[in-house]
């Protein structure tokens, strides 16, 4: 399985590229339906990614945003800043600390059956959003959300993969020679889905810098995976 889109950029222009990508998908859903649902990562490394995008001029009352898990960068509004997006249309996981089981269910209610888009951030460790290697969250077919000890600040409640892979597009970024190793080992090594959670966005779009990039062997190089 590989990269739908596979994009690599200067360091500097990682952020604008990422954001074009968002607003040509939201351009694109809008063109079909009536609403559009984002689930976006509070990842602070996606904070810039964020201010890019909500800087553009959209059809704000018509955008859904949900929380790809829980985290401090979404409660205390760091992530959000600027946005244009009704406070009603942001849909926020109720009080994961108190009782991350209870949380999660309540949270898995108000997901849309498809988001039509995804944003995540690689961490080095090969994690996104709440799914570190090894939670149990990783390999949970059961839940849309999951309550997790995450290693991650703050997380405590997280979507699973099966949100991630029935979503219409994926975006993941990446960025600097320490996420190296996990882009390597998410789009061109053995599918290991406990000790690589990111494969669960194997087939989205993955746009990273160049140090990021620089241990992928040439697409022609890497034999393809065999069926499963």
């Amino acid at each position: 399985m590989n990269p739908r889109d596979l994009v690599v950029t200067e360091s500097g222009e990682l952020d604008s590229t990422a954001a074009e990508m968002m607003i040509r998908t939201v351009h694109d859903a809008l063109k079909v339906r009536e609403q559009v649902h984002l689930c976006l990562s509070g990842d602070p490394r996606l904070g810039g990614l964020y201010r890019r995008f909500l800087a553009q001029e959209l059809p704000w009352r018509r955008l859904h945003l949900y929380l790809a898990e829980a985290r401090t960068a979404w409660s205390d509004g760091t992530i959000l800043e600027g946005s244009r997006i009704p406070a009603p249309q942001i849909h926020a996981v109720d009080s994961p600390a108190a009782d991350p089981e209870a949380a999660a269910r309540s949270y898995a209610e108000l997901l849309p059956p498809t988001f039509d888009l995804v944003v995540v951030a690689l961490r080095p460790d090969g994690g996104v959003a709440g799914l570190d290697p090894g939670s149990p969250a990783v390999t949970d077919a059961r839940r849309k959300v999951a309550p997790v000890e995450s290693s991650a600040e703050a997380v405590t409640v997280t979507v699973t993969p099966r949100v991630i892979m029935a979503a219409r597009t994926v975006l993941v970024t990446a960025a600097g020679p320490e996420n190296a190793p996990a882009v390597k080992k998410a789009l061109q090594g053995p599918y290991e889905l406990v000790a690589s959670p990111a494969q669960v966005a194997r087939s989205g779009v993955w746009i990273l810098d160049r140090p990021a990039s620089e241990l992928l062997d040439p697409p022609e190089l890497v034999p393809p995976e065999p069926a499963r």
